[in-house]
């Protein structure tokens, strides 16, 4: 049975510079974007973009001791950054367990 992870490799290997996304260009915190011509003001990220921006979020999680079963609290608002912690986590079998921040009461 494939995994979301597998699926995501998998389809990264076949259009690796498909558009994954596109972001408010000041919202590119994570610096691997690249201006969109056909959308001015936006950054859009390839699927070899956010790839390489999981697989490092999956070397410093493993750092950190996550591993099969291990879960992980994710406390953040609904995004692409969301969505790359949790197929990071997913790659390592960890359990990601979203935490909205309305909860936290801030």
């Amino acid at each position: 049975m494939a995994t979301i992870p597998s699926l995501f490799v998998r389809r990264i290997t076949q259009a690796p510079d498909a558009p994954a996304f596109c972001i408010r260009s000041g919202d590119d915190q994570a610096g691997l974007g690249r201006p969109s011509a056909a959308h001015p003001g936006w950054t859009m990220y390839t699927l070899r973009d956010f790839g390489r921006h999981v697989s490092g979020l999956v070397r410093r999680l493993y750092a950190l001791g996550v591993g099969p079963g291990v879960p992980v609290a994710l406390v953040a608002e609904t995004s692409h950054m969301w969505a790359a912690v949790d197929l990071a986590v997913l790659a390592l079998r960890g359990v990601t367990v979203g935490i909205h921040p309305s909860l936290t009461g801030r």
